[in-house]
Protein backbone atom coordinates (compact mmCIF):
# COMPACT_ATOMS: atom_id res chain seq x y z
CA UNK A 1 0.00 0.00 0.00
CA UNK A 2 1.00 3.74 -0.56
CA UNK A 3 1.85 5.66 2.67
CA UNK A 4 -1.16 7.30 1.71
CA UNK A 5 -4.84 7.21 3.58
CA UNK A 6 -7.10 5.36 1.58
CA UNK A 7 -11.03 4.94 2.43
CA UNK A 8 -10.55 5.29 5.64
CA UNK A 9 -13.94 6.33 6.92
CA UNK A 10 -14.18 9.28 9.43
CA UNK A 11 -17.07 9.49 11.90
CA UNK A 12 -17.94 12.18 14.97
CA UNK A 13 -15.31 14.55 13.58
CA UNK A 14 -15.61 18.30 14.64
CA UNK A 15 -15.48 21.28 12.46
CA UNK A 16 -14.93 24.69 13.88
CA UNK A 17 -17.63 27.28 12.97
CA UNK A 18 -16.22 30.08 11.55
CA UNK A 19 -18.40 32.99 13.16
CA UNK A 20 -16.34 35.93 11.74
CA UNK A 21 -18.84 37.94 9.05
CA UNK A 22 -21.66 35.85 9.83
CA UNK A 23 -24.13 38.59 11.26
CA UNK A 24 -23.04 41.22 8.20
CA UNK A 25 -24.53 38.15 6.01
CA UNK A 26 -27.45 38.03 8.28
CA UNK A 27 -27.78 41.65 8.08
CA UNK A 28 -27.39 41.76 4.52
CA UNK A 29 -29.73 39.01 4.07
CA UNK A 30 -32.64 41.17 6.15
CA UNK A 31 -31.60 44.27 4.11
CA UNK A 32 -32.09 42.50 0.72
CA UNK A 33 -35.52 41.22 2.04
CA UNK A 34 -36.77 44.66 1.90
CA UNK A 35 -35.80 45.14 -1.79
CA UNK A 36 -37.68 44.36 -4.67
CA UNK A 37 -34.40 43.28 -7.02
CA UNK A 38 -33.22 40.57 -4.00
CA UNK A 39 -29.94 38.56 -4.61
CA UNK A 40 -29.72 34.96 -4.50
CA UNK A 41 -28.09 33.88 -1.71
CA UNK A 42 -25.43 32.39 -3.92
CA UNK A 43 -24.49 36.17 -4.86
CA UNK A 44 -24.33 37.23 -1.82
CA UNK A 45 -22.21 34.44 -0.80
CA UNK A 46 -20.00 35.16 -3.64
CA UNK A 47 -18.59 38.41 -2.10
CA UNK A 48 -17.13 37.18 1.40
CA UNK A 49 -15.01 33.93 -0.79
CA UNK A 50 -11.25 34.28 -0.65
CA UNK A 51 -9.74 35.72 -3.54
CA UNK A 52 -7.49 33.01 -3.70
CA UNK A 53 -10.01 30.56 -3.99
CA UNK A 54 -10.88 30.17 -8.21
CA UNK A 55 -14.31 28.60 -8.96
CA UNK A 56 -14.14 25.42 -10.39
CA UNK A 57 -16.02 26.12 -13.79
CA UNK A 58 -18.04 23.01 -14.37
CA UNK A 59 -19.62 23.15 -10.85
CA UNK A 60 -21.39 26.36 -11.58
CA UNK A 61 -20.73 28.42 -8.58
CA UNK A 62 -23.19 27.76 -5.59
CA UNK A 63 -25.26 24.59 -6.04
CA UNK A 64 -28.15 24.31 -3.88
CA UNK A 65 -28.38 21.16 -1.74
CA UNK A 66 -30.10 19.66 1.56
CA UNK A 67 -28.36 16.79 3.33
CA UNK A 68 -29.28 17.63 6.94
CA UNK A 69 -32.68 17.23 7.24
CA UNK A 70 -32.76 13.69 7.39
CA UNK A 71 -31.35 10.32 9.53
CA UNK A 72 -30.32 9.76 13.44
CA UNK A 73 -28.92 13.80 13.11
CA UNK A 74 -31.69 15.49 11.84
CA UNK A 75 -32.14 18.84 12.81
CA UNK A 76 -36.48 19.16 12.06
CA UNK A 77 -36.24 22.97 13.20
CA UNK A 78 -33.73 23.79 9.97
CA UNK A 79 -35.12 21.19 8.11
CA UNK A 80 -36.10 23.62 5.64
CA UNK A 81 -33.15 25.57 4.81
CA UNK A 82 -30.80 24.69 1.69
CA UNK A 83 -27.29 24.66 1.76
CA UNK A 84 -25.08 25.93 -0.59
CA UNK A 85 -22.23 24.08 -2.21
CA UNK A 86 -19.12 25.33 -3.52
CA UNK A 87 -15.96 23.98 -5.38
CA UNK A 88 -13.16 25.63 -5.82
CA UNK A 89 -9.34 25.02 -7.19
CA UNK A 90 -6.76 26.59 -4.20
CA UNK A 91 -3.08 26.97 -3.93
CA UNK A 92 -2.72 28.18 -7.68
CA UNK A 93 0.06 28.70 -9.32
CA UNK A 94 0.58 32.48 -10.53
CA UNK A 95 0.67 31.75 -14.20
CA UNK A 96 -2.70 29.47 -13.92
CA UNK A 97 -5.77 30.49 -11.22
CA UNK A 98 -7.12 26.97 -12.04
CA UNK A 99 -4.50 24.24 -11.74
CA UNK A 100 -4.16 24.05 -8.15
CA UNK A 101 -6.45 21.09 -6.03
CA UNK A 102 -10.30 21.48 -5.74
CA UNK A 103 -11.34 21.51 -2.35
CA UNK A 104 -15.05 22.05 -1.11
CA UNK A 105 -17.18 24.13 1.13
CA UNK A 106 -21.02 24.12 2.74
CA UNK A 107 -22.93 27.03 3.70
CA UNK A 108 -25.51 25.91 5.89
CA UNK A 109 -28.39 28.20 6.42
CA UNK A 110 -29.20 27.51 9.96
CA UNK A 111 -32.01 30.16 11.99
CA UNK A 112 -32.36 30.18 15.65
CA UNK A 113 -29.87 32.30 18.35
CA UNK A 114 -26.63 30.71 18.54
CA UNK A 115 -24.30 29.58 16.57
CA UNK A 116 -21.77 27.01 18.44
CA UNK A 117 -18.47 26.65 17.91
CA UNK A 118 -16.15 23.45 19.57
CA UNK A 119 -14.85 25.35 22.38
CA UNK A 120 -16.68 28.28 23.19
CA UNK A 121 -21.01 29.10 22.44
CA UNK A 122 -21.34 32.45 20.66
CA UNK A 123 -24.79 34.01 21.23
CA UNK A 124 -26.57 35.98 18.33
CA UNK A 125 -29.61 37.98 18.64
CA UNK A 126 -32.21 36.74 16.44
CA UNK A 127 -32.46 37.43 12.78
CA UNK A 128 -35.32 37.48 10.56
CA UNK A 129 -32.54 35.66 8.10
CA UNK A 130 -30.73 32.89 8.40
CA UNK A 131 -26.84 32.74 9.25
CA UNK A 132 -24.77 31.26 6.55
CA UNK A 133 -22.16 28.67 8.72
CA UNK A 134 -19.29 27.48 6.32
CA UNK A 135 -18.23 23.53 7.16
CA UNK A 136 -15.19 23.17 5.27
CA UNK A 137 -15.88 19.24 3.25
CA UNK A 138 -11.59 18.95 1.96
CA UNK A 139 -9.46 19.91 2.47
CA UNK A 140 -9.73 20.21 6.21
CA UNK A 141 -7.14 19.77 9.01
CA UNK A 142 -9.42 19.02 12.37
CA UNK A 143 -9.13 15.52 13.77
CA UNK A 144 -9.72 12.78 11.57
CA UNK A 145 -9.50 15.16 8.13
CA UNK A 146 -6.60 16.23 7.70
CA UNK A 147 -5.71 14.26 4.32
CA UNK A 148 -7.10 14.09 0.61
CA UNK A 149 -8.92 16.52 -1.18
CA UNK A 150 -11.43 16.55 -3.88
CA UNK A 151 -10.22 16.16 -7.24
CA UNK A 152 -7.12 17.52 -9.59
CA UNK A 153 -8.52 18.83 -12.75
CA UNK A 154 -12.29 18.75 -12.11
CA UNK A 155 -15.63 17.25 -9.87
CA UNK A 156 -18.74 16.09 -10.62
CA UNK A 157 -21.31 15.24 -7.63
CA UNK A 158 -24.62 13.92 -6.29
CA UNK A 159 -27.18 13.73 -3.67
CA UNK A 160 -27.03 10.10 -2.88
CA UNK A 161 -29.94 8.60 -0.41
CA UNK A 162 -29.15 5.86 2.31
CA UNK A 163 -32.15 3.90 4.17
CA UNK A 164 -30.90 2.92 7.40
CA UNK A 165 -32.36 2.12 10.99
CA UNK A 166 -32.38 5.75 11.82
CA UNK A 167 -34.71 7.19 8.73
CA UNK A 168 -33.25 8.30 5.56
CA UNK A 169 -30.14 9.59 5.22
CA UNK A 170 -28.65 12.03 2.94
CA UNK A 171 -25.24 11.74 1.41
CA UNK A 172 -22.98 13.88 -0.64
CA UNK A 173 -20.76 11.89 -3.38
CA UNK A 174 -18.21 13.69 -4.81
CA UNK A 175 -16.04 12.24 -7.66
CA UNK A 176 -12.65 13.80 -8.83
CA UNK A 177 -10.65 13.37 -11.16
CA UNK A 178 -7.22 13.18 -11.64
CA UNK A 179 -4.79 14.70 -14.61
CA UNK A 180 -5.67 12.76 -16.96
CA UNK A 181 -9.00 12.80 -16.62
CA UNK A 182 -9.77 9.85 -14.92
CA UNK A 183 -11.35 9.51 -11.54
CA UNK A 184 -9.15 8.79 -9.13
CA UNK A 185 -10.85 10.18 -5.54
CA UNK A 186 -14.37 9.18 -4.10
CA UNK A 187 -15.57 11.31 -1.50
CA UNK A 188 -18.84 10.80 0.40
CA UNK A 189 -20.04 13.35 3.36
CA UNK A 190 -22.51 13.06 6.03
CA UNK A 191 -24.04 15.21 7.93
CA UNK A 192 -23.08 15.00 11.83
CA UNK A 193 -24.55 17.71 13.42
CA UNK A 194 -24.04 21.78 14.10
CA UNK A 195 -20.78 21.15 15.92
CA UNK A 196 -19.32 18.71 14.07
CA UNK A 197 -20.11 19.05 10.50
CA UNK A 198 -19.63 16.79 7.76
CA UNK A 199 -18.13 13.16 8.30
CA UNK A 200 -16.00 11.94 5.40
CA UNK A 201 -15.35 8.42 3.60
CA UNK A 202 -12.63 8.79 1.39
CA UNK A 203 -11.23 7.09 -1.12
CA UNK A 204 -8.04 7.46 -3.61
CA UNK A 205 -6.42 5.56 -6.18
CA UNK A 206 -2.92 6.71 -8.27
CA UNK A 207 -4.24 5.11 -10.66
CA UNK A 208 -8.04 4.87 -10.65
CA UNK A 209 -11.12 5.01 -8.25
CA UNK A 210 -14.56 3.45 -9.16
CA UNK A 211 -17.57 2.55 -7.72
CA UNK A 212 -18.66 -1.26 -8.09
CA UNK A 213 -21.17 -2.74 -9.76
CA UNK A 214 -24.60 -0.75 -11.26
CA UNK A 215 -26.25 1.21 -9.16
CA UNK A 216 -29.36 3.36 -9.76
CA UNK A 217 -28.76 7.42 -10.14
CA UNK A 218 -29.07 9.03 -6.57
CA UNK A 219 -28.94 5.49 -4.53
CA UNK A 220 -25.74 5.36 -1.78
CA UNK A 221 -22.58 3.70 -2.73
CA UNK A 222 -22.17 0.39 -1.35
CA UNK A 223 -18.43 -0.58 -2.49
CA UNK A 224 -15.41 1.23 -4.28
CA UNK A 225 -12.25 0.28 -6.06
CA UNK A 226 -9.69 1.96 -5.80
CA UNK A 227 -5.93 0.67 -8.28
CA UNK A 228 -2.94 2.59 -7.02
CA UNK A 229 0.14 1.79 -9.64
CA UNK A 230 2.97 -0.02 -9.00
CA UNK A 231 6.32 1.21 -10.43
CA UNK A 232 7.05 -1.46 -13.29
CA UNK A 233 7.27 -1.97 -17.17
CA UNK A 234 3.78 -4.01 -17.16
CA UNK A 235 1.04 -1.65 -15.99
CA UNK A 236 0.39 -3.51 -12.48
CA UNK A 237 -1.58 -1.89 -10.29
CA UNK A 238 -2.53 -3.00 -6.22
CA UNK A 239 -6.19 -3.74 -6.27
CA UNK A 240 -8.46 -2.87 -2.92
CA UNK A 241 -12.18 -3.12 -2.66
CA UNK A 242 -13.78 -1.36 0.05
CA UNK A 243 -17.27 -2.29 1.11
CA UNK A 244 -19.84 -0.57 3.90
CA UNK A 245 -20.88 -1.95 6.78
CA UNK A 246 -24.62 -2.21 6.71
CA UNK A 247 -26.01 1.07 6.55
CA UNK A 248 -23.13 2.74 8.43
CA UNK A 249 -20.39 5.75 6.84
CA UNK A 250 -17.92 2.81 7.31
CA UNK A 251 -16.13 0.89 4.91
CA UNK A 252 -14.02 -1.54 4.99
CA UNK A 253 -11.03 -2.95 2.93
CA UNK A 254 -10.32 -6.10 1.42
CA UNK A 255 -6.75 -7.40 1.47
CA UNK A 256 -4.76 -5.63 -1.40
CA UNK A 257 -4.17 -7.84 -4.57
CA UNK A 258 -2.11 -7.46 -7.54
CA UNK A 259 -3.36 -7.05 -11.18
CA UNK A 260 -3.56 -5.55 -14.33
CA UNK A 261 -4.47 -1.79 -14.15
CA UNK A 262 -6.25 -2.32 -17.34
CA UNK A 263 -8.42 -4.94 -16.07
CA UNK A 264 -8.07 -8.11 -17.66
CA UNK A 265 -4.94 -9.63 -18.74
CA UNK A 266 -3.47 -9.16 -21.88
CA UNK A 267 -3.77 -12.30 -24.48
CA UNK A 268 0.45 -11.98 -25.04
CA UNK A 269 1.83 -10.39 -22.23
CA UNK A 270 4.99 -8.76 -23.28
CA UNK A 271 7.15 -9.45 -19.99
CA UNK A 272 7.98 -12.51 -17.74
CA UNK A 273 6.33 -10.98 -14.60
CA UNK A 274 3.03 -10.25 -17.06
CA UNK A 275 3.04 -13.84 -18.14
CA UNK A 276 2.70 -15.00 -14.57
CA UNK A 277 0.26 -12.99 -13.29
CA UNK A 278 -1.68 -13.76 -16.45
CA UNK A 279 -1.62 -17.58 -16.14
CA UNK A 280 -2.71 -16.91 -12.19
CA UNK A 281 -5.56 -14.33 -12.93
CA UNK A 282 -7.71 -16.36 -15.68
CA UNK A 283 -5.06 -19.91 -16.10
CA UNK A 284 -4.13 -19.50 -19.38
CA UNK A 285 -2.50 -22.43 -20.10
CA UNK A 286 -0.83 -20.93 -23.04
CA UNK A 287 1.65 -19.15 -20.84
CA UNK A 288 3.08 -22.14 -19.92
CA UNK A 289 5.61 -24.25 -22.78
CA UNK A 290 3.13 -27.48 -23.65
CA UNK A 291 5.89 -29.70 -22.30
CA UNK A 292 5.77 -28.04 -18.86
CA UNK A 293 1.94 -27.91 -18.50
CA UNK A 294 1.17 -30.72 -16.44
CA UNK A 295 3.64 -30.31 -14.01
CA UNK A 296 2.83 -26.78 -13.66
CA UNK A 297 -0.63 -27.34 -12.75
CA UNK A 298 0.11 -29.63 -10.63
CA UNK A 299 2.44 -27.33 -8.69
CA UNK A 300 -0.50 -24.36 -9.11
CA UNK A 301 -3.70 -25.42 -9.95
CA UNK A 302 -6.18 -23.18 -11.06
CA UNK A 303 -8.63 -20.95 -8.83
CA UNK A 304 -5.79 -18.46 -7.29
CA UNK A 305 -7.59 -16.28 -5.16
CA UNK A 306 -5.26 -13.19 -4.99
CA UNK A 307 -1.82 -12.42 -6.03
CA UNK A 308 -0.40 -10.72 -2.89
CA UNK A 309 3.51 -10.47 -4.08
CA UNK A 310 5.27 -10.60 -7.32
CA UNK A 311 9.15 -10.05 -7.48
CA UNK A 312 11.48 -9.93 -10.39
CA UNK A 313 14.42 -8.77 -11.47
CA UNK A 314 15.04 -6.02 -13.88
CA UNK A 315 17.56 -7.86 -16.19
CA UNK A 316 17.64 -11.07 -17.97
CA UNK A 317 19.99 -13.89 -17.49
CA UNK A 318 21.50 -15.33 -20.58
CA UNK A 319 22.16 -19.06 -20.79
CA UNK A 320 24.17 -20.18 -24.04
CA UNK A 321 26.66 -18.93 -26.41
CA UNK A 322 26.38 -17.30 -29.86
CA UNK A 323 22.88 -17.75 -31.73
CA UNK A 324 21.89 -20.47 -29.16
CA UNK A 325 21.74 -17.57 -26.31
CA UNK A 326 18.53 -17.34 -24.94
CA UNK A 327 17.46 -14.86 -21.62
CA UNK A 328 15.96 -16.51 -18.72
CA UNK A 329 14.26 -14.99 -15.91
CA UNK A 330 12.90 -16.18 -12.28
CA UNK A 331 9.94 -14.47 -11.04
CA UNK A 332 9.05 -14.72 -7.48
CA UNK A 333 5.40 -14.49 -5.80
CA UNK A 334 3.09 -14.93 -3.13
CA UNK A 335 -0.20 -16.09 -3.66
CA UNK A 336 -3.33 -17.16 -1.88
CA UNK A 337 -6.58 -19.63 -2.58
CA UNK A 338 -8.41 -21.72 -0.50
CA UNK A 339 -5.69 -24.16 0.98
CA UNK A 340 -4.00 -20.55 2.16
CA UNK A 341 -0.82 -18.56 1.24
CA UNK A 342 2.16 -20.25 -1.01
CA UNK A 343 5.64 -19.28 -2.55
CA UNK A 344 6.20 -20.37 -6.22
CA UNK A 345 9.38 -19.38 -7.88
CA UNK A 346 8.39 -19.46 -11.36
CA UNK A 347 11.45 -20.14 -14.52
CA UNK A 348 10.77 -18.76 -17.79
CA UNK A 349 12.37 -19.10 -20.95
CA UNK A 350 12.28 -16.16 -24.03
CA UNK A 351 11.11 -17.88 -26.79
CA UNK A 352 12.60 -16.88 -30.60
CA UNK A 353 10.67 -15.07 -32.93
CA UNK A 354 8.05 -17.27 -35.55
CA UNK A 355 6.88 -16.54 -39.15
CA UNK A 356 3.67 -16.36 -37.31
CA UNK A 357 4.30 -14.76 -33.67
CA UNK A 358 7.36 -12.23 -35.73
CA UNK A 359 8.87 -11.19 -32.09
CA UNK A 360 10.19 -13.19 -28.82
CA UNK A 361 7.43 -14.27 -26.20
CA UNK A 362 8.25 -15.57 -22.72
CA UNK A 363 7.08 -18.50 -21.42
CA UNK A 364 6.78 -20.49 -18.23
CA UNK A 365 8.93 -23.54 -18.17
CA UNK A 366 8.50 -24.51 -14.64
CA UNK A 367 7.22 -23.63 -11.25
CA UNK A 368 8.42 -24.29 -7.56
CA UNK A 369 6.94 -23.96 -4.39
CA UNK A 370 8.75 -23.19 -1.19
Amino acid sequence: MTSMLHGKSIRRSRIPVWAVGLLVVASLLSACGRRNDTPTSGEILTQYLPSDWTAVESAQGFQEINIDEAGPNKETEEADEPEWLYFFHYDNSPSDATNGPIGGIIYDAQQGTEIYNPDVTIPFPFQPAAFFVPYRLLPDWVEGKGQGYLGDTDVTWEQTTLLGEGGIADELLVLGKGPGGGVTRITIFRWLGKTKGYGVSYFYGSYSAAIVGERVLGTAVQQVQTLNALDDRSVLCENTVWTRQGNTDTFSASPPAIVFCLGTPPPQPMYPEAVVLAYLLNGNIEMVLPDSRDEVRAVVPAGTNRVVTLAYPGTAALTGTGVSAVSQMIVETLIENSQGQSRVKWSLREQRPTAAEKTTRWRIVSAEKG
